[in-house]
């Protein structure tokens, strides 16, 4: 399914140890990826970052379960939403939020 969602250009986000799922679909290579901590060494073929949340083109992805703001505010800009407000709402950037 995921990689039918990848190659019909849909989007695909996965967290934690769910990028494993997209590396085994073959359809991080070359891409921009994080997931949970340590990853990097198990999706060589993909351009590991140890930010919170990485976006690149439709595919999303964070590193664990306790990214969850980070991760829906970021699915939702790669969808084409402002979530300044939201942010601001939620003392998001107050708090630290990145």
């Amino acid at each position: 399914m995921v990689k039918y969602f990848a190659a019909k250009d849909k989007y695909v986000a996965a967290m934690c140890s769910g990028t494993l799922v997209l590396s085994e679909a073959d359809i991080i290579r070359g891409k921009e990826v994080t997931g949970y901590t340590g990853y990097g060494e198990k999706m060589p073929e993909a351009v590991f970052k140890e930010d919170v949340v990485v976006a690149d083109g439709k595919l999303v992805t964070s590193q664990g379960p306790a990214t969850v703001y980070p991760f829906s505010y970021k699915l939702a800009e790669v969808l084409g939403r402002d979530v300044s407000i939201l942010k601001e709402r939620m003392l998001y950037n107050f708090a630290g939020g990145q």
